[in-house]
């Protein structure tokens, strides 16, 4: 089991602002009290003088905190639980709360309700919490990384289907259903097997439904403060159920925490994509770089992204017609989520595309250079239902220019969805 030492480590990290927190008072001198007690050893007087400031009235996060760990190392596990319940309501603290808790569960011999709340525990946001929560999760499922599964079934509409331009978008609206599948299997603490399965269905317009199978391979390692993770991806893309894109990729990408909650993770990705007959101007090589920063921001998690793509595809002759499949591209995105409570969150992104395709375009016999803008945007609300039951709705614009009109569109989208993830 995981020492209680990692209970006092969290501890000594709040009682650095503790003193900054405390407002003049009766309360808060019984309060520091327990502080000073607790650093000696003496819980027993830490938890007289802790709840003696409540009873005096003091009423904060940080008192329901340190009453917990005091109970947690005097073995009062029910008593612990219920102060750290508590904190659960508080955005600020819930994660670190239910971190606590599952180390209550761990205790009293509760493992299934442990890693509950180790699972609840881990937010998007790279902290020391994620941390913990990561290694109990894995101890409590063996020697090897702890494998997940993540599924999303969502339903909504789409007004621009087939992406037709501005004046010629009346009966491109339609309904969809769209299910969302992955997973990882971990094989031993390095390698790992991961899959998708991905498919969205039209309610009328069926020869634009799409679905996508995805096979990796991966092996994680460190690297002085590095985390590796190269994978070999094989998938298969199909349209109006016919198959017509395989792509094997190859792929890397390196992780690194840093001080004041961020991250920093860099990658690279170079595939081969074979066409079915009818779409062999898409076959040929592709290959990505890319840029991600982690930044805690308030109560919530700060996003950034740059991805740079470059293409060379077979591109489309039709007669003395010529049109470029060949783009490079750059993508900026910024996204920011945060909770509102402890069962609601939001998140918002906006994100930037600018393609600039290789060759230029020939439509009857007028030489065009194509360059495209795309302007992406979307916001989501999110509802805990249970640790591994979540409800959401979400709404995404796209908003397309080009310097051939064909290509300028825009796009709204709504869903409503149910998502579900555990560990195993």
């Amino acid at each position: 089991m995981l020492k209680p030492v990692f209970a006092l480590i969290m501890l000594v990290l709040i009682l650095a602002v503790i003193s900054l927190q405390a407002n003049a008072g009766t309360e808060v001198e019984s309060f520091q009290e327990g502080v000073f007690s607790f650093k000696k050893g003496d819980y027993p007087e830490a938890r007289k003088a802790f709840e003696k400031a409540r009873n005096e009235g003091l009423d904060s996060a940080s008192l329901h905190y340190n009453l917990g760990v005091t109970y947690y190392r005097l073995g009062e596990y029910d008593n612990a639980a219920t102060e750290f319940e508590l904190l659960t309501e508080e955005p600020k603290w819930k994660n670190l709360a239910y971190y606590n808790l599952g180390l209550v569960a761990e205790k009293q011999g509760l493992k299934k309700k442990a890693k509950d709340y180790y699972q609840s525990a881990l937010s998007q946001q790279e902290s020391k919490v994620n941390t913990l929560a990561n290694r109990a999760l894995s101890r409590l499922m063996g020697p090897q990384s702890p494998s997940y599964l993540f599924a999303s079934l969502f339903a909504g509409s789409d007004d621009n289907v087939t992406l037709v331009p501005d004046q010629e978008t009346e009966g491109s609206e339609d309904n969809q259903l769209t299910g969302f599948i992955t997973g990882r299997y971990y094989l031993d603490r390095q390698w790992s097997l991961e899959g998708l399965l991905y498919g969205r269905r039209y309610e009328d317009s069926s020869e634009f439904n799409t679905s996508l199978a995805e096979v990796g391979l991966h092996r994680e390692h460190g690297q002085g403060e590095w985390r590796w993770d190269n994978a070999v991806n094989v998938s298969l893309q199909s349209l109006d159920g016919e198959r017509y894109l395989d792509t094997a990729s190859l792929e890397a990408e390196a992780q690194r925490s840093l001080s004041g909650k961020r991250a920093v993770k860099v990658g690279g990705e170079l595939s081969g994509i074979r066409a079915a007959d009818g779409f062999d101007y898409l076959e040929g090589w592709r290959a990505r770089g890319k840029i991600r920063w982690l930044q805690g921001l308030g109560s919530g998690q700060l996003q950034l992204d740059y991805r740079l793509e470059l293409n060379d595809r077979e591109d489309l002759v039709a007669g003395e017609d010529f049109a470029s499949f060949s783009p490079i591209r750059h993508l900026i995105k910024t996204d920011y989520s945060w909770p509102f409570s402890r069962r609601w969150a939001g998140r918002a992104s906006v994100a930037y595309q600018h393609s600039d395709y290789r060759d230029d375009h020939i439509i009857q016999g007028e030489t065009i250079h194509r360059k495209d803008n795309r302007l992406m945007a979307s916001l989501r609300a999110d509802v805990t239902l249970t640790p591994r039951w979540r409800l959401f709705g979400e709404y995404r614009h796209t908003d397309n220019s080009s310097t051939i009109d064909i290509y300028d569109y825009d796009r709204n989208e709504w869903s409503l969805g149910l998502e579900y993830f555990d560990f195993y």
